[in-house]
């Protein structure tokens, strides 16, 4: 088991059926950081590596954490908690992605190797959801939100170019 958050070869790790775990401070991660309402607590982390009966070098496990965002329906704070399953196939470059199998996403490992925070960064930022907001509308209700009412009668986009038209004829 390995705890080191700073650069690791994975090519390396994979060939030793290594493993990571540890935390890492979500401020060590500014960009997924700077989605966030408050980047406070940490990311817990348990990579393992290894190569697969396709001589395929992977890096299989999970990231964890709970974040505030902003919820977009009422502008509140919003508590996620995250489980990401990480499967990622190590490769050389481009080309090489476009040949692993779909139960891998590519992971290009540059020469001078991955740090475990960037890489959790970036699954992470990917895990978020396009418009977080709470999945109960009571939740929304209770801290100021107006549900637009049904009205009786819908009306679609062109219902005033519709009586417009109904007027013109009765001339």
């Amino acid at each position: 088991m390995q705890t080191d958050l700073d650069r690791f070869d994975p090519w390396k790790l994979a060939a030793a059926g290594g493993q990571l775990q540890g935390e890492i401070p979500l401020d060590r991660m500014p960009r997924f950081g700077s989605l966030l309402a408050s980047p406070a607590g940490p990311v817990r982390f348990t990579l393992e590596a290894g190569v697969d009966a396709q001589a395929i070098a992977f890096l299989s496990g999970y990231l964890e954490t709970t974040v505030t965002l902003v919820c977009q329906r009422c502008l509140a704070a919003l508590e996620l908690p995250l489980q990401v399953p990480v499967r990622l196939g190590l490769v050389g470059d481009e080309r090489q992605a476009e040949n692993l199998p779909e139960e891998y996403d590519p992971l290009v490992v540059p020469v001078e190797g991955v740090v475990v925070a960037e890489l959790a960064e970036d699954e992470l930022i990917l895990a978020l959801p396009l418009v977080p907001r709470h999945s109960d509308l009571q939740h929304c209700v209770a801290n100021g939100f107006a549900p637009p009412h049904a009205t009786a009668e819908k009306t679609g986009p062109f219902a005033a170019l519709a009586t417009l038209m109904r007027e013109s004829r009765k001339e």
